[in-house]
């Protein structure tokens, strides 16, 4: 279970005003961001300044339809459909986009805003920390594969790969995975996200929407990645572009936190 639902515009007093002036933004299946209402953004706010990034239920949205939201992971999930969505908040406060980061999202040069950096508070109680600047300080994933090699021998070690890191040769087989060390798997999954990051608008450009091996986007993240994905699905571009930068924002939060 994930706790009671929150089927209201906010709770609890306003703390997250402590993290300044800043928008809340959904991601659509083409990628773009759209900005939520100033109640769903108040929700959101205060459920960050209280740190709470654990998965919750709310009543979101302009339908008011219940939504699993995870702070941790950035993302929105309806309930009933079971579809999901990336989130972010925009701080005024902060720098333009690089090129870099706009072209890795998908949007278009008219869209550019100067207010886009993601903002995640540290906070203890109801006091908010100075916040974390993903924008500036999202980690690479050199970084995150830095951090998980000294968990070798804890997270059992490379029974497939022996003394070599392990490497990505085309889609992984079900009959490797089911005897892979937890390390080989984690880092088996980074290795798929950081092809991911490099290779995301590619499998978008070949996505057809068509199912598995008639779909040259599915093809390529097979063969890149080493996982797959339903091309045919609503939503399947969106989540193409937002889940590297969802694993790094999630390596950065729980760093940060220790």
């Amino acid at each position: 279970a994930m706790g009671a639902s929150l089927c209201r515009s906010g709770t609890g007093s306003d703390i997250g005003a402590a993290l300044g002036p800043g928008e809340w933004q959904v991601q659509g299946d083409s990628g773009g961001w759209t900005a939520l209402s100033a109640s769903d953004a108040r929700l959101l706010d205060n459920a960050l300044a209280k740190r709470r990034l654990t998965p919750f239920r709310a009543c979101f949205g302009p339908h008011k339809f219940e939504y699993e939201i995870d702070l941790g992971g950035l993302k929105q999930t309806n309930i009933k459909t079971g579809r999901s969505r990336a989130l972010r908040r925009i701080s005024q406060a902060a720098s333009s986009w690089h090129v870099a980061d706009a072209r890795r999202t998908g949007e278009a040069v008219s869209s550019w805003r100067p207010v886009a950096d993601v903002v995640v508070a540290s906070a203890a109680g109801n006091a908010a920390a100075p916040p974390l600047n993903l924008a500036d300080k999202l980690p690479s994933f050199a970084e995150v594969l830095q951090a998980l090699r000294p968990l070798h021998s804890k997270l059992g070690g490379t029974p497939w790969f022996g003394r070599r890191d392990p490497e990505i040769c085309g889609k992984l087989k079900q009959r490797q995975l089911s005897t892979s060390s937890a390390y080989e798997y984690i880092f088996l999954t980074v290795l798929g996200f950081q092809a991911l990051q490099t290779h995301g608008d590619e499998i978008v450009r070949r996505n057809n929407g068509g199912f598995w091996k008639s779909n040259p986007g599915t093809m390529l993240m097979e063969e890149v990645c080493g996982f797959t994905m339903h091309g045919q699905r609503e939503g399947a571009n969106g989540v193409v572009k937002s889940a590297p930068d969802a694993l790094l924002q999630g390596f950065a939060i729980a760093r940060s936190n220790g």
